[in-house]
């Protein structure tokens, strides 16, 4: 896609599948808004590329902040080509003990923070620009442990297809739904209720069984990898006959 828009703003763009999609964008010689609430790593990202990015530190679950990065990106770039909406929380914990405040939270993040920033700078997205977004593989076939998460996924999904319809044909709108991708999110140890965490050899141990463990549920035999969802993102963002698509990229997870 070309034309004299030349901006995208990236959420999550600290670590992960953000900071492999900012990094992607930026190899393409793109302008990139980087919206993430560690700003040591922002400006990290910044130093590859300084005239390229924008630092944008911003807690998106907290609705005064997630209004002064649309200001922002309004005042910085005015248009963009597009948006990617790439953060996200997850908390593995059992229905039974499933508390409003983690709901809401997980809720706050991975649906309502994407829906109110898309609303807010799809004005700003030039024709034939996109919103791209985050989802999971677990938005269609759950997990135990993952109720919060995955129901979120799902209404980000139908969000997805719901803007498509909407925006259409000025903008598109995709995602992509990873199976288990190999970052910080899901390498923390997962826990049963009341279980207190290893310590030492006994936790690299139980670590290193939880990562096959997982890795094993994909007929490929691997988890995924930040560089591989960046690469089906940029594909979404050029694809310009592409819009209400979820792309699932999961090693064979949901067959």
């Amino acid at each position: 896609m070309t034309g004299p828009a030349d901006a995208f703003l990236v959420t999550g763009a600290s670590r992960g599948i953000g900071r492999a999609i900012a990094e992607r964008l930026l190899a393409r010689g793109m302008r990139v808004g980087a919206v993430g609430r560690d700003e040591r790593a922002l400006r990290e990202l910044a130093k590859s590329a300084p005239s390229q990015v924008v630092v944008m530190v911003g807690d998106l679950s907290l609705p005064d902040q997630r209004s002064e990065i649309a200001r922002a990106a309004r005042s910085t770039f005015g248009e963009l080509l597009g948006v990617v909406l790439a953060a996200g929380v997850a908390r593995h914990e059992p229905f039974s003990t499933l508390s409003e405040k983690s709901l809401r939270h997980t809720f706050e993040v991975n649906f309502f923070s994407p829906a109110l920033l898309c609303r807010d700078l799809a004005p700003l997205v030039a024709k034939g620009g996109s919103l791209t977004m985050v989802s999971s593989t677990l938005a269609t076939k759950p997990a135990p442990n993952t109720a919060a998460y995955a129901a979120s996924k799902a209404a980000l999904e139908a969000l997805t297809r719901t803007m498509a319809i909407e925006l259409a044909p000025h903008v598109r709108v995709n995602a992509v739904a990873p199976g288990i991708v190999d970052t910080a999110m899901v390498r923390d140890l997962r826990l049963e209720p009341g279980e207190v965490a290893p310590t030492g050899q006994a936790l690299k141990e139980r670590l290193e069984a939880q990562q096959q463990s997982m890795a094993e549920l994909h007929p490929l035999g691997r988890l995924g990898n930040a560089t591989e969802v960046a690469r089906a993102v940029d594909y979404l963002i050029r694809s310009n006959w592409s819009t209400g698509t979820v792309l699932t990229l999961d090693g064979g997870l949901t067959l």
